[in-house]
Formats: structure tokens, C-alpha cells, sequence
């Protein structure tokens, strides 16, 4: 047999070392992608700064490039026709701006040269002729082609095949001739320090082809282009495997002033060198598990072995109870589950026999309620003979009438039945207003026969009204006791009001409002403020207003506690009761 001591090993081993090992491989897991979300933030903070600080150069540069606009010195050199050299000279030497903006900015340019289409100047530092050979230069026609917004390419001094990013730009004066172009060559060293500031592993790359700064072995670096270059689209974070080894690149795109142009910062690390903690800490981990597997192994061997003990004695003990034998042990030991359990068989067998008698009398109870039940349903049953024989004898009363010329009697006896009948049939299905309106004019007409002209009644009602569902008898107990307390004790003439409303709330929800007011002895505000307080609380209401609660009681089981009714009255004066139904 598989005892309750193997049970609890294997449940150890399947709910607690196997789900250790898994949630050991799964945070390990998890630190390994935290480490690496971490790293991308890390990296992503670095790019960030350097593609700030070489925003800051290319911007340096570009400010430059836009003061040759509009400069007349400038202008007069490039458009002036030179007759000496003495006067060329002159101008030349009046001329400080390009040193100034070199001076200016010593760490961001190298060098600035003006080419301009004038064949009498002679070249120096600053100022070139565009010859036949500079006009075929694809940086001078992308220039051209620019019409005033930078080109930047990676030609380095004099436009020669020493790399270096340059921006070319051409300049127009005021009436859009063109003066010349600017050429701007930014410091190598300012590269390499944006390249440092990058990371231990950093190169900076133009337009994806070209390596302008590199901080790593340049075949590394040939390899890493070589494969960005293969991407078509932005690069953010990729690995990338060279010479059997696993890395990370970081990249980040900076856009150089037009839609071509593009300078990318790329940082490159070892993927070991960034899960190295990971390593240790997973090794640690590993090494705590199994530890903490072989101290609980040991635990749960001892604990296993004491509760399969008292299972055994509990065992026997229920096969003892089983077999009508309530001589128990008095305890087992021990204070935990085990030991509650086994007090529990006690109390369960000392209840037994409360429990036969409990039975027993219960079944007599049920009994005794079936046969009450049978006695409610056979009056039931009578009850539902007496309204036919209720109903055939007022009929015969109003035909006698009809046959001895009685027209007001057999009227009154035509509405009486009408009345008891709908007051018999009620039930909680919803009649039309319409119906109802009827139900009260019969009831309204009776009461006219009774009191004469000391009773009048007035019913408004807006159109369409009528045809609105409502809770049958809801109005007509209140009418009522508007004429029996309000009416009966009031000297001279009676009047009594019904409205019907439509209103609607701030959401367009339909609603109606039915006002019954009559101008009658009116309700005490002592009186007035218990019926209100009390409406709600058929027990302890006044015997004398039982309708209202059932009124109000019905409304608010059907519709709910946001309708009912409201009830306002003066003594002397009248009172005015407002049902609020959907």
C-alpha cells in the first residue's frame, strides 16, 4: 500500500523541490532580461549624452556656416574683380571673420574654407577657386543641388581623401546670387572624444558606410558596420556574434539638418561581461537549493513518520465508531489538526442521539405544517367561490333595479361590482392609466352618490398619459383616504384633485408624478412627521393608514427605492400626496 508517509515525500517533491528548481530557473531567468532591461537603460543614457554633445557640434557648425549670409565683405571678395595683387591683399588681410570663428570654436573646427567663382583671386588657407575640378566634385554638387541647406560628407582638409566630417553649404546674397561655399571641417579630436564618451567599445559611422571615429580594433569595427549596413531600418539594440564571440550593439541615429544625411553613434559589449553577476548569482541559487532540499528531505521524514503514527490510532479508532462501539480512547496526544479532529469524533458521537431526537421531532413538525397547508389550501379554494357568488348577486340587484325603473341604483351596483372585481383580481401585472383612471371615476361617482355636492372631484392629465403602464391600485387607496380622513370630518364642500405628469430627469429618463390632493382636515405635523418617518415600517404604522404603506411598500419592491411616495399636508387646510412611478 502507498502510505500516507511516501504520500508526503512525494508531495514535497512535487510541490516543493520541483517548484523551487522552477522558479529558481525562472527568476534567473528574469534577472538575466532585468540585467539586460538595465544595460539598455544604461547604454540608452550614455547614447543620449553623446548624441547631445554632438548635437552641440554639428550646431556649432551649422550657426558658423549661416554668418557667411548677408556678410558684404564676403560678398565683395567673391564678386570683385582684382586688378593687383596689392588690392587683393588689402582685402584679404581686412578680412578676420574665418579666424575669429575658428578661434572661437577651437574644439569644434578644424578648418573653414570659402570657394568661391572668381578667377582673379589667388588661393590661400581660406579662400579656394571652384575650377573645372572642384565643379565635378559630388560634395560641390550636392551643395549646389542644397540651395542653402547643409551637406555633410567626410572629406577632410582641402576637401581631400583624409576622412573627416565636413558640411558644404552654399551662400546667396540678398538678391540670391550665389557668392559661393562654405566648407566646414569638424576636429577629428572631437569625434574621438564623442566616440570615447560612448563607451569602452564605440565607433561613429556616416550615413551607415562610413567609420569617422572608432574606439576598438578596427576589424571590429569593420565587422560591426558591415553588419548595421545590412539592416535596412533604425537599429536600436541587437546582438551580433564575431569570432565565436557574443555581443551586444547599442545605436542611436543623429540626423544632421536635411533628409539624407546621418550620423550613428554604435557601442558594443560582450554579452559575458554583462550576465556575469547573472552567472553567480544563478550558481548561488542553485547551491541554496540544494541544501535547502536535504534539510527538508530530513524534516518532512520525521514529521511524516510522527503524523502517520496518530493517523493509524485515529484510523482505528473511527473503524471502532463505525461499528457501534463509542468506547474512545480519551486522547491521542499531540496539539494540532489530528487532535481537533479526534475531539470532534467525540462530540460527533455524543450528538448523535440529540441529532434522532432533533430528526424526529422536525419530521413531526413537518407534518403538522403539511397539514395546515392543506387546510389553507381548501380555504383558498372556498375563497374563490365566494366572489362568483358575490359578483351573480349584486348583478340580479342592479337587473331588480333596472326592471323597477331604480337607473341610479343599478348604476351605483353596476360600479360597486366593478370595483370588488378589480380589487379581487389584482395582481402584480401592470394595467394602463387609462384603466385605472376609470377605477377612480367609479369609486369618485359613488362617493358623489353618497355625498352629493359636498363632494367634487377634478382629474387632469397630459396627452398620451394614458396609455403608460403602471402597478394596479395604487392610486385608489390613496384617493380613498384623501375622502374617508380628509373628506368625511370637513365641513362644507369637498374637493379632490388628481394630476398626472410627465417630468424628466437631467439624463432625459422619463418619469411620472401623480398628485391626489384634496382640501381637508389636513394631518396633524406631529402626526405627519410619524407617518412619514414611519411609512416605510408596516408594523409599527398607524392602523389608520395601512394604504399608504402598501402603496408605498408595493412601489418600492416593483420599481425601486428611488420612487414612492411624498407626502405633504397643513392641518385645516388639505393634503397632497405625490407618487413618483418610471
Amino acid at each position: 500500500m502507498f502510505g500516507l508517509n511516501k504520500r508526503m515525500l512525494v508531495v514535497y517533491l512535487i510541490g516543493g523541490l520541483i517548484p523551487s528548481i522552477l522558479i529558481e530557473g525562472y527568476l534567473l531567468h528574469g534577472t538575466r532580461n532585468l540585467m539586460m532591461e538595465q544595460y539598455q537603460m544604461a547604454q540608452e543614457l550614455v547614447l543620449n549624452t553623446a548624441a547631445a554633445s554632438l548635437r552641440e557640434a554639428i550646431a556649432v557648425v551649422e550657426d558658423v556656416s549661416k554668418r557667411f549670409y548677408l556678410d558684404e565683405e564676403l560678398e565683395h571678395i567673391a564678386f570683385c574683380q582684382y586688378k593687383s595683387m596689392e588690392q587683393l591683399v588689402s582685402d584679404y588681410s581686412a578680412y578676420h571673420k574665418i579666424q575669429e570663428y575658428m578661434g572661437d570654436y577651437p574644439d569644434e573646427i578644424e578648418q573653414i574654407t570659402i570657394f568661391v567663382n572668381n578667377d582673379t583671386i589667388s588661393e590661400n588657407a581660406y579662400f579656394k577657386k571652384i575650377t573645372n575640378s572642384v565643379r565635378q566634385k559630388k560634395w560641390y554638387q550636392d551643395a549646389l543641388e542644397a540651395d542653402g541647406r547643409p551637406v555633410w560628407t567626410n572629406y577632410g582638409k582641402n576637401m581631400g581623401e583624409d576622412k573627416c566630417l565636413t558640411m558644404a553649404r552654399l551662400i546667396r546674397d540678398k538678391r540670391r546670387e550665389m557668392v559661393g561655399v562654405s566648407v566646414i571641417q569638424m576636429k577629428r579630436e572631437r569625434l574621438s572624444e564623442i566616440a570615447r564618451q560612448a563607451g569602452g567599445h564605440a565607433l561613429l559611422l556616416l550615413n551607415h558606410n562610413t567609420i569617422l571615429a572608432v574606439n576598438m580594433e578596427s576589424k571590429t569595427a569593420y565587422q560591426v558596420r558591415n553588419f548595421l549596413y545590412s539592416f535596412e531600418d533604425e537599429l536600436k539594440y541587437k546582438e551580433f556574434a564575431f569570432e565565436s564571440k557574443k555581443y551586444f550593439i547599442s545605436s542611436k541615429e543623429q540626423n544632421l539638418g536635411n533628409d539624407t544625411d546621418i550620423l550613428q553613434i554604435v557601442t558594443l559589449e560582450e554579452y559575458d561581461s554583462i550576465m556575469e553577476k547573472t552567472g553567480e548569482q544563478g550558481k548561488q541559487g542553485l547551491l541554496l537549493i540544494v541544501c535547502s532540499a536535504l534539510v527538508s528531505f530530513g524534516l518532512i521524514w520525521l514529521l511524516s513518520r510522527s503524523v502517520t503514527r496518530r493517523v493509524h490510532i485515529f484510523a482505528g479508532e473511527m473503524e471502532k465508531a463505525a461499528n457501534g462501539r463509542f468506547d474512545l480512547k480519551e486522547t491521542i496526544g499531540g496539539r494540532d489538526e489530528f487532535t481537533q479532529l479526534y475531539d470532534y469524533l467525540g462530540r460527533m458521537i455524543r450528538d448523535m442521539q440529540r441529532l434522532l431526537t432533533k430528526v424526529y421531532q422536525e419530521q413531526m413538525a413537518k407534518e403538522r405544517l403539511n397539514s395546515r397547508q392543506r387546510e389553507v389550501e381548501f380555504k383558498m379554494l372556498s375563497s374563490q367561490i365566494n366572489p362568483h357568488f358575490l359578483y351573480n348577486t349584486l348583478e340580479t340587484i342592479r337587473m331588480k333595479a333596472v326592471v323597477n325603473g331604480q337607473k341610479e341604483i343599478a348604476e351605483l351596483v353596476k360600479m360597486l361590482a366593478k370595483i370588488m372585481r378589480r380589487n379581487i383580481q389584482v395582481s402584480n401585472s401592470e394595467v394602463t392609466i387609462q384603466s385605472e383612471i376609470t377605477l377612480l371615476e367609479y369609486y369618485l361617482k359613488i362617493q358623489q352618490y353618497r355625498f352629493g355636492d359636498r363632494v367634487k372631484y377634478e382629474i387632469l392629465m397630459d396627452k398620451h398619459i394614458g396609455d403608460k403602464k403602471i402597478l394596479p391600485l395604487l392610486i385608489q387607496p390613496i384617493v380613498e383616504n384623501a375622502v374617508v380622513h380628509g373628506l368625511e370630518s370637513k365641513e362644507g364642500k369637498g374637493n379632490i384633485q388628481i394630476r398626472f405628469e410627465l417630468e424628466y430627469r437631467d439624463e432625459g429618463e422619463e418619469y411620472t408624478k401623480i398628485y391626489i390632493s384634496d382640501n381637508g382636515v389636513g394631518i396633524e405635523e406631529e402626526k405627519l412627521k410619524h407617518l412619514i418617518r414611519d411609512m416605510n415600517q408596516y408594523e409599527e404604522l398607524d392602523r389608520t393608514h395601512i394604504g399608504v404603506s402598501n402603496v408605498n411598500q408595493r412601489i418600492h419592491l416593483y420599481y425601486g427605492d428611488e420612487y414612492g411616495l411624498d407626502i405633504k399636508s397643513r392641518q385645516g387646510e388639505g393634503t397632497t400626496i405625490v407618487i413618483t412611478v418610471p
